[in-house]
This record gives C-alpha cells, structure tokens and sequence, in this order.
C-alpha cells in the first residue's frame, strides 16, 4: 500500500465513526494549516437530507493526523502544498477528494497550534458536549486521554523510525534548546525541545515549564500555551504552578502539550530523582 492509499484509508475508516444506516454519502471539509488541520466540519447524506455528523474525538485526530501525512507527501512529490480540501465518501469505499491550493489571503504560517474545539470542530459545542457526557468524563479528562492515545500512536511511529526507547543515552542541552539521543549503533539524533515540565519522585510533585526557575525562556512555549488553553477552559491543574500528581498524569500533560504546540514527540528524562518532561519536533530532528 502506496502511502497516499494508507492515508486515505485511515480517513475512510475514522470518519465513519459517526454516521447512522442508509447513509448515501459522508463528506469531509477542512483548512489545512502549518501541523494541524481546523475548521473541520462533517455531513453525512441521505437521500434529498444532509446533517452535521461527528466522528468522535480520537477519529478527529486521526483525520487531523493522516491529512497533514497527506499534505506533506504531496508537497514533496508534486511541490505543491494545499491549503484545504474536501473528502466524499460512498458505502461502497469509493471517494472523491478536491484539493485547495490556493493561500488564504489571511494565512499565518504560525498558526500552527490545534485546541480541543479545533480537533472536534466537526461536533460543534452542542456535540462536544454530548460526546463527554456519553464517555462519562469531564472535559478535561476527555482532552487529557485524547492527547495521550494521539502522542501514543504517534510514539509507535517514533520507535519503528527511529528507535525511539531503544537510545542509550539522553542528553538536554537547554543553551541550544535541544534533546540530544545517542543509541548503541553510535547513532546521536538532535530534536528542538520544550520543557513541560518536571516531576519531584520524592514527594509526587509536577512543576509546570510555563514558570519553572531553571528552564529558559525560549523552552516555555509548549507548557505557557497549556497554561493558556486551561485559564480558558477553566482547568485549574494546567495553571497550577506545582501540583501534587502520578506520573501518569504528568505523561497527559505533556501529550496535551504536544498536541496544543503542534508536535508528535515526548519524552522523559531521569535528572537524579527529577523527571524531566519534554516534548519535541520529531519532523525536525538532525543526525550526528
């Protein structure tokens, strides 16, 4: 399977989640943007009938996560880069997709961070609120296990590529902003880095990145906008500076960190009893 076909399918198959039966066709529409995709919205046909449909929260990533694929292998196999595009799908497997190339007169190659309402845009408030309350948890218990399972995945991609897990030795150098990963083969593999956070074994402590005495200013972004995303939606955990928590939860947060600052990698470090969180760019990573 070519990997345009691997993409197209993993979309296929993530955004039936949601239709009913006798469904004739299910559409997809979405802008494409610099690591994510927004304005995601989903209408499933019937006949002379058409409504907003959703795919659940994690189909949503998976979307996200397989048009950005998409994106990217077009743009190095053609050089073209689209900046949208809309998806139909039949019972029958069979689709048509439109691509959009045109730059939005508006587009800001920065705008490179998804929210939980940009994932779920295809749901709307009213749907967001349905799927939570049908999953049995809080919004930010939603948000927290969806950003798990997505950097989950996407570590399984990580450890098959690279060897992710399999490294020798870790080295963060916060000067150059960078987690360096040595491996046995003699291989050193050099990703840009952020701090989310570290984790106190001794008193099952986590101190937020976002205003943590030893992390520099340039390495606080990821953590400052799960800062930003929780005074927003009122999740007190992501603006408390220091926090009595697992581990696991300390995993959450950095994968939801990822997820806001556009990133698919995570990793922890043991720095003497203090583990330090970090998530970074496994599409910028170099080799030494």
């Amino acid at each position: 399977m070519n990997d345009v076909n691997k993409f197209l399918e993993t979309i296929s198959s993530a955004l039936t989640n949601g239709v009913v039966s006798d469904w004739t066709s299910i559409s997809l529409e979405t802008k494409v943007l610099a690591r994510n995709c927004s304005c995601m919205s989903t209408t499933q046909h019937r006949d002379a009938d058409s409504r907003s449909v959703g795919c659940g929260m994690r189909a949503a990533f998976e979307i996200s996560d397989a048009i950005i694929g998409l994106r990217d292998h077009l743009l190095r196999t053609t050089g073209q880069r689209i900046y949208g595009l809309t998806f139909t799908l039949t019972p029958d497997g069979k689709f048509t997709i439109d691509y959009d190339y045109e730059r939005p007169a508006d587009y800001d190659d920065s705008d490179d961070t998804i929210s939980l309402e940009e994932a779920l845009g295809s749901l709307g408030q009213a749907g967001i609120a349905a799927n939570l309350a049908a999953a049995g948890d809080t919004p930010e218990r939603s948000f927290l296990a969806a950003a798990m399972a997505r950097l989950q995945a996407h570590t399984a991609e990580h450890t098959q590529r690279c060897g992710l897990g399999s490294e020798t030795r870790w080295n963060l150098d916060m000067n150059a902003g960078t987690l360096q990963l040595s491996f046995a083969d003699g291989r050193e593999l050099h990703f840009p880095v952020q701090i989310i956070g570290t984790y106190n074994t001794e008193n099952g402590t986590f101190l937020w990145g976002w205003d943590h005495p030893s992390v520099p200013e340039p390495l606080r972004r990821a953590a400052r906008r799960m800062h930003e995303y929780g005074k927003r939606e009122g999740f007190e955990r992501l603006t408390t500076r220091t926090l009595a928590c697992t581990e696991n939860d300390a995993w959450e947060f950095t994968a939801a960190a990822a997820l806001l600052d556009g990133v698919t990698g995570a990793y922890r470090g043991d720095a003497g009893g203090k583990m330090v969180y970090m998530s970074f760019d496994a599409d910028a990573v170099s080799a030494a």
